[in-house]
């Protein structure tokens, strides 16, 4: 076995075992069960390049396996449960798997995927990559009783790009995979949504493991030119993405910092404000606790510490401090009040605020209930002014900001789960100056120049339409 790395490092594998880097750029497809040998035909020419094939007491012969690795694809067996975990493992060495999928990876002498629900995943293991098996379809709910909104009335989405983005923070330098799969429906899937799927993975920066529906899997077995047209406007999806493979190293760029262990008794709270808080276009960045001391916050304006216990003192202090050097801190009904001061005049009627220094701390009245109270009313301490985009005409649209340190540059990720449905045209307000603005959609060999246009405080961007997903380049 392999020492784990320190954060940001990549692990080194031994020589005998399917190196790191392969494993970052493998582009994973769940194999459906009803394909044969013929059906590898469909992968010649496309950007999937990895196969996961059901790994337990039933599994793909020989021939298969051997017809694969000619094809040049990757092998990674995903283990049932319920089968007997030593047997399986004896088998894929025996086979020669380039990887395994498994809840457990500990002991496993191949490069290992853990794949478990997300609270279940053990990131303090050797696991090459990372797979949360309980991720969602992206999508607008449709049934009656999925069709959520909050009181703003903005229409809910189902997203993994936040669960994406705490799986990155827990597992830095690590691949991550969505094993988003689609809904049993009546209707067709639509070219639409499995574009919409690949963009909710990979404009994160992961990996959707690409899981047709059983209608197109049959009609692809079929040799259907319908099913072959929606297979390869998939295909284009996801080389898009790999064309422009320098995003994914952008980090987050976010004003708000939302720190706990996310695990536990915190992990409810913690991680419905990590979903909550980007349909609030309130960009956060992600600060795990027991990594937070050798984490600068000053670029932050604000903090919400959701966790009931207090952190270490030394934490304790360092927050303090950032709330007296001007940020705000919205933290739990346990935290100390500052000595000697008095709380100023709360509009929500939820918060004892306290005016320390040149910022504030805001300390719950009552212990957290409502995560969409929370991440209302946090926003709001903060204070909306330092809110960093504006959308316009938005509906079902989703925003990831990234940027390097230098802030020169910065990439916009905009997803609309309303699936190419518009109430008008999309407008972005960003309070950075940029200087130029381009649009990269799906179908484009070059971006489309956006006209920058001044506003009272940034600038505004105009969208031309652009379906599911658009990147916004813009520099500084």
């Amino acid at each position: 076995m392999w020492n784990r790395p320190e954060r940001g490092s990549v692990y080194q594998l031994p020589d005998m075992l399917h190196s790191m880097t392969d494993c970052s750029n493998w582009v994973p497809m769940r194999w459906p069960d009803t394909w044969r040998t013929a059906q590898l035909d469909l992968l010649k020419g496309s950007a999937i390049n990895c196969l996961v094939l059901p790994w337990g007491k039933e599994k793909p012969p020989s021939q298969f396996l051997d017809a694969a690795r000619s094809a040049g694809l990757a092998l990674v067996g995903l283990f049932d449960p319920a089968a007997d975990r030593n047997a399986s493992l004896e088998s894929a060495y025996g086979q020669k798997l380039d990887a395994v999928a498994l809840e457990n990876p500990d002991g496993v002498k191949l490069p290992a995927i853990a794949w478990a629900e997300k609270t279940k995943l053990p990131f303090a293991s050797n696991a090459a990559a990372f797979a949360f098996s309980d991720a969602v379809w992206p999508a607008v709910p449709t049934r009656p009783d999925e069709a959520e909104a909050g009181p703003t009335g903005v229409p809910w989405v189902d997203s993994n790009g936040w669960l994406i983005q705490l799986v990155r923070t827990l597992a830095p330098g690590k691949p991550v995979w969505s094993p988003a799969v689609p809904p049993k429906t009546e209707s067709f899937i639509r070219t639409v949504q499995y574009q919409l799927a690949v963009a909710d993975a990979f404009s994160y920066g992961a990996r959707w493991v690409v899981t047709p529906d059983e209608k197109l899997r049959d009609a692809l077995a079929a040799g259907k030119q319908a099913a072959r047209d929606m297979w390869g406007a998939l295909n284009s999806s996801i080389r898009f993405f790999r064309s422009h493979a320098s995003w994914e190293a952008l980090p987050p760029y976010g004003n708000i910092g939302v720190l706990s262990d996310f695990s536990g008794p915190n992990a409810y709270v913690s991680l419905e404000l990590l979903n909550l808080l980007p349909r609030r276009t309130a960009f956060c960045v992600i600060v795990e606790k027991k990594h937070a001391a050798a984490r600068p916050l000053s670029s932050l304006n604000g903090i919400i510490y959701p966790d009931d216990q207090l952190p270490a003192e030394p934490l304790l202090r360092q927050l303090g401090a950032f709330a007296v050097n001007g940020g705000v801190l919205v933290a739990p009904t346990k935290w100390p009040a500052p000595n000697g001061v008095a709380p100023v005049l709360d509009p929500f009627k939820r918060w004892n605020v306290y005016q320390v220094g040149k910022g504030r701390v805001a300390i719950a009245k009552e212990e957290v209930q409502d995560p969409y109270l929370l991440a209302s009313d946090a926003q709001l301490l903060i204070s909306r002014e330092h809110d960093l985009v504006h959308l316009f005409n938005s509906s079902a649209i989703n925003v990831y900001y990234t940027a390097p340190a230098d802030g020169k540059t910065a990439v916009l990720h905009v997803n609309n789960y309303g699936l190419g449905h518009w109430l008008g045209p999309l407008s972005v307000g960003l309070t950075k100056p940029y200087r130029s603005a381009s649009m990269w959609k799906y179908g484009l060999d070059k971006s489309l120049p956006l006209e920058v246009i001044q506003a009272d405080r940034g600038i505004e961007l105009h969208l031309p339409p652009f379906g599911v997903y658009a990147a916004i380049e813009l520099e500084a």
